[in-house]
């Protein structure tokens, strides 16, 4: 009887942290198609449009700059490209934060 009740026990443990386990994935795919969505509404604005164009526009400057003038590889202009759009993506973080 005693191993009975054990056995129930550990049944009823393992439905609990089953039943964990499912509300902590839902409450991650809510919070996650939350901040999807979010992301995509924020790139909705005319601002942050704006941001991105010139974000890429100085990136492809940059690295065709550094390519043709400078004579790095095209990995380089690549590290190059990329780098400057992360700069670039930072100091428009930056600079919201400053205007808040």
């Amino acid at each position: 009887q005693v191993t009975l009740l054990a056995q129930q026990k550990s049944l009823r443990l393992q439905q609990v942290e089953q039943a964990l386990q499912q509300t902590w994935t839902q409450r991650l795919v809510q919070r996650s198609n939350a901040n999807f969505a979010l992301s995509r509404l924020r790139m909705l604005d005319p601002v942050r449009q704006a941001e991105s164009r010139l974000r890429v526009r100085l990136a492809w400057g940059t690295a065709l700059g550094a390519y043709f003038i400078c004579g790095t590889s095209l990995v380089g202009a690549i590290c190059v490209f990329l780098g400057t759009s992360l700069g670039a993506r930072l100091a428009f973080a930056a600079w919201a934060r400053l205007r808040r």
